[in-house]
């Protein structure tokens, strides 16, 4: 039996899925090394063959540069399992120009869209800042595509209930199951914070406060740049933001011109130094706008927790982040955006409590991200258990 894994964004999780799906079936992880995202370095393996579709330039700020590219990894992935016979096609973090094409092509194959966001949802509320009412038109135009894919696959599987909730809105047929993700704690040891990389960047005395990931205005990284001004003053005290694209140089250029000394931006960093990345942090920052709350699931989240450090955020309640982060005690969900800096102060001030959930982090994660169990739980809610039968 041969499972295809096709992951626009290269994420380590979900290679990490296919690696052990291949202990009992042939599996093909599809990426893109050019997407722009933080890509591992990804090998094949015995009964695991490893795709990296790399295309030419990036660009997230220029829209029709970026759809070209992206419809090019479609038509490029689509073309690549024109030669495969496959018995599953597993599709996620995929632009929806790349989706479009690639669901088209797999009229006979049985397939799973694994969603992690809702992107016509994004798309709509940056192009109505941008472009109000041309964005309007493109964002119902891009709304069509996504209902659409959704209801020509076999399965959906979602990452949160909100998910699942706000596509049955949609009049999306109810073959919707949810898994919520996760993040590689086999391979996310709880590190030493005085190791190389934070000698390297003089910030092994420091209490760190780390962002690392996606960065973009979604994100809300004001809210970063706000703490910095206000705890300038606490020499002990450091932001580090480790990201790229518009978000990053945003943060970068106000640094510059406003002379922040205790913020460090940083671009994506080699997968053999991420552990001691983590491992330097004292404190995650898990960051959203109140638009993008309501359906996305940060899994910069899950790998916080698997480092045994806390973490602060922004979102409310109805995000799952923020009721795990309650129920384990494993960090602060803050009341609003202006409370940020209290929150960093607060454990700042006080290391047991930063300490105790910590190790509360790591204790849910060790709980809830063992692999082979959720190979197991994805063959069962992608349906492929009963293609076996």
């Amino acid at each position: 039996m041969h499972i295809v894994i096709q992951d626009y964004g290269g994420y380590r999780f979900i290679y990490q899925l296919a690696l052990e799906l291949s202990g009992s079936f042939e599996v093909t992880y599809i990426h893109s090394s050019s997407s722009g995202g933080a890509n591992g370095v990804y090998n094949s393996r015995e009964n695991l063959n490893v795709v990296d579709i790399k295309l030419e330039g990036h660009s997230k700020s220029n829209l029709f540069k970026r759809r070209k590219k992206e419809s090019l990894y479609g038509k490029r992935v689509s073309a690549y399992l024109c030669d495969q016979s496959v018995d599953l096609m597993v599709s996620t973090n995929t632009p929806l120009d790349a989706q479009k094409i690639i669901s088209d092509s797999l009229r006979d194959t049985y397939h799973v869209i694994w969603v992690q966001d809702l992107l016509s949802i994004a798309i709509q509320s940056i192009l109505k800042k941008k472009i109000p009412v041309i964005g309007d038109f493109i964002s119902k135009y891009y709304h069509s595509i996504e209902k659409r894919c959704y209801k020509s696959s076999d399965q959906i599987i979602t990452i949160s209930e909100q998910l699942k909730e706000e596509l049955l809105s949609w009049g999306i047929p109810n073959k919707i199951e949810v898994l919520p993700n996760w993040a590689p704690v086999e391979e996310i040891e709880v590190g030493n914070k005085n190791n190389e990389f934070s000698r390297k960047h003089d910030l092994q005395d420091k209490f760190v406060v780390l962002y690392s990931g996606s960065l973009g205005m979604k994100h809300n990284p004001d809210l970063i740049i706000d703490a910095a001004l206000d705890l300038k003053d606490i020499s002990e005290v450091h932001f580090l933001v480790i990201s790229e694209g518009s978000g990053a140089d945003y943060l970068k250029s106000y640094k510059d011109e406003h002379e922040l000394e205790n913020l460090s931006v940083l671009p994506f960093q080699d997968a053999n130094v991420y552990n001691s990345v983590l491992a330097t942090a004292d404190l995650n920052l898990i960051l959203l706008n109140a638009d993008a709350q309501k359906y996305s699931v940060p899994s910069k989240a899950w790998s916080a927790m698997c480092s045994g450090r806390p973490l602060l955020t922004n979102m409310n309640m109805t995000n799952q982040v923020s009721r795990i982060i309650s129920e384990t005690n494993s960090g602060l969900v803050l009341s609003s955006d202006h409370s940020v800096t209290d929150g960093i102060l607060k454990l700042f001030e006080n290391p047991e409590v930063c300490t105790e959930m910590g190790n509360n982090a790591r204790r849910y994660a060790e709980l809830n991200f063992k692999i082979n169990k959720i190979a197991s739980l994805f063959i069962n809610k992608s349906g492929f258990s009963n293609l076996l039968e």
